[in-house]
């Protein structure tokens, strides 16, 4: 999941988008919306973000499944290319978001 964060965080940064943040936890990652800061809590949530669903649709357009929570996991059958294929996706999604 690291190069995955590492990719969404970069194309988070790169569409100046300052309340986003990117968290994971091995192959798990997962994009926030419209929070101060990486959650670390529950109660830092914000699952009802209306950014969080444009993106979740966005994503659906360009060909990657982002749960309607903003969670995403790598598996092993996807190799680095394939990883960033899918940054390259969810990079046009985020800048859908303007």
């Amino acid at each position: 999941g690291a190069r995955l964060a590492a990719g969404l965080r970069a194309a988070v940064a790169r569409h100046g988008l300052e309340d986003a943040h990117v968290t994971e936890d091995g192959s798990l990652v997962q994009l926030h919306f419209d929070v101060a800061g990486p959650p670390r809590t529950g109660a830092e949530l914000n699952p009802g973000s209306e950014r969080l669903g444009r993106f979740h649709l966005a994503a659906l357009a360009n060909g990657v499944y982002v749960a309607p929570r903003g969670e995403l996991n790598v598996t092993t059958a996807m190799d680095a290319g394939l990883v960033d294929e899918s940054v390259a996706a969810l990079d046009a999604a985020l800048g859908l978001l303007r």
